[in-house]
């Protein structure tokens, strides 16, 4: 869906998007009052590999479960 809109902009608007970043709210609120959710998270999805400058490979032992 997202390559489809982002391809809708680019013939249309001419518009081009090498990476797509969004929120997530999910869950119960995180303490009482809260706004923030116990499971919301950021997706980020690279369309064009030349935007990627570098990455790391987590330490997975140091990862709490």
């Amino acid at each position: 869906m997202v390559n489809w809109c982002l391809d809708f902009l680019e013939k249309e608007e001419r518009q081009y998007f090498h990476t797509v970043r969004c929120v997530f709210s999910e869950g119960t609120p995180a303490y009482e009052g809260s706004k923030i959710m116990a499971k919301s998270h950021i997706q980020i999805a690279v369309r064009d590999v030349s935007a990627v400058i570098g990455y790391f490979k987590p330490n997975v032992d140091n990862l709490a479960e």
